[in-house]
């Protein structure tokens, strides 16, 4: 997750951060990444908008979901999730949300990233920290329907200062979806992307599905990262697939491991290399699945964690630890019943404490909900010790 280097000047309404962009428009080795591109794929056509909580543009919102999270290194809490008009669609735009107190109160609309044309959306947002402590965001654009073919990934560093929100200039990185978390490799030098190309009918046109991988490694002497490089798709029958939203992890014995939204629940592969894959299966790791966003990544601890709806349907969300890198999901403890309880992702601070946000009920109460535990409570099956915390919603 190394996206940003030192340099004086870069964060907007900022002078005591500083950071770089690892796409300088002179770096002709990123141009793989807009191969798929229209010419106007790279206008950001949006604009940051920080302290927006009285708004009322951004306060009146029809329905919202999609949530992400992520600590940074002093504590606070960054949420992030997507709204705007009456459903997903042009016009769509992403919400940030900041805890200073462990969850105990939000600062509403700290930042809001909203298309300034009317046939934009902005959506799927995802928060990481990485090895140096930077907080970053990406989310996706397309442009005149849910999908368009092409989308694309950007992002901006973001910092709270305690009054507001600053941020980098945004930057768009590849052709695709990112919903999930990059991952980063086991010796840190290098970060692992899951970018993906959607399965779905645009204007009567369905697109071969993409489940790819895109990486970037570190340089610890330059302190700055390379160039983001697409390794490769993993391939899959199109018949299986329809968003995609993968995630990856490496095991212990430096091979990879990724699960897949399917069409009908979730699946799984293999890669000693990230070139050849093992043939992608059904995952059959917990007794049920259902075609919905998980979240899989490995614990301070060393375990790995799945949060999961252990259902057909998008209720009982769960979350399993393996100590055996995704052979067995010995330990589990739910989070929610309630249904539909949809798209979590996980996030750890550094006193150990595991952040689960989710959303439910996107439609009727909103609710973008955050619950926090220790390992041991998973392992305990202690939910009696769960903290619930309601970010936003009614």
């Amino acid at each position: 997750m190394f996206l940003f280097s030192c340099k004086k000047d870069a964060l907007v309404q900022s002078a005591d951060v500083t950071a770089e962009s690892m796409l300088d428009a002179t770096d002709d080795s990123l141009t793989v990444l807009n191969l798929m591109a229209k010419a106007d794929a790279s206008k950001f056509e949006g604009a940051m908008l920080v302290n927006q909580d009285t708004a009322y543009t951004f306060q009146s919102r029809v329905w919202q979901g999609i949530p992400s999270v992520t600590v940074a290194r002093n504590g606070y809490i960054y949420a992030a999730w997507y709204s705007g008009t009456a459903k997903e669609g042009p016009g769509n735009y992403v919400i940030v949300q900041v805890s200073t107190d462990n969850g105990q109160t939000w600062k509403e609309n700290a930042l809001i990233v909203t298309p300034t044309n009317s046939k934009v959306r902005f959506f799927d947002p995802s928060l990481w920290t990485d090895k140096n402590g930077n907080v970053l965001l990406c989310w996706t654009k397309c442009k005149d329907k849910l999908w368009d073919g092409i989308g694309g990934v950007w992002y901006s560093q973001i910092k709270y200062s305690g009054s507001k929100m600053m941020y980098s200039t945004p930057r768009r990185i590849a052709d695709g979806v990112m919903l999930n978390k990059p991952a980063e490799s086991n010796d840190r030098t290098q970060t692992l992307y899951p970018i993906s190309v959607w399965r779905i009918n645009v204007a009567g046109k369905v697109n071969d599905s993409g489940i790819n991988i895109f990486r970037s490694f570190y340089d610890d002497v330059a302190k700055k990262p390379g160039p983001l490089i697409e390794v490769g798709t993993i391939p899959a029958s199109n018949s299986l697939l329809t968003y995609n939203e993968h995630q990856i992890v490496q095991l212990k014995d430096d091979s990879y491991y990724v699960l897949i939204r399917g069409i009908d629940g979730i699946y799984q592969t293999t890669s000693k290399d990230l070139a050849t894959w093992a043939p992608v299966t059904k995952f059959t790791g917990i007794p049920t699945t259902t075609s919905s966003r998980f979240f899989v990544g490995r614990l301070a601890s060393g375990k790995l964690a799945l949060v999961i709806n252990n259902a057909t349907t998008r209720t009982n969300l769960t979350i399993y630890l393996s100590d055996d890198e995704g052979k067995t999901w010995g330990n589990s403890m739910l989070i929610d019943s309630g249904n539909p309880v949809t798209y979590p992702d996980l996030a750890q601070g550094r006193d150990g404490k595991i952040y689960v946000i989710y959303d439910f009920d996107r439609f009727g109460k909103k609710n973008i909900k955050m619950v926090s535990f220790s390992e041991a409570d998973v392992v305990n099956n202690a939910t009696q010790n769960i903290k619930r915390t309601l970010i936003s919603g009614f």
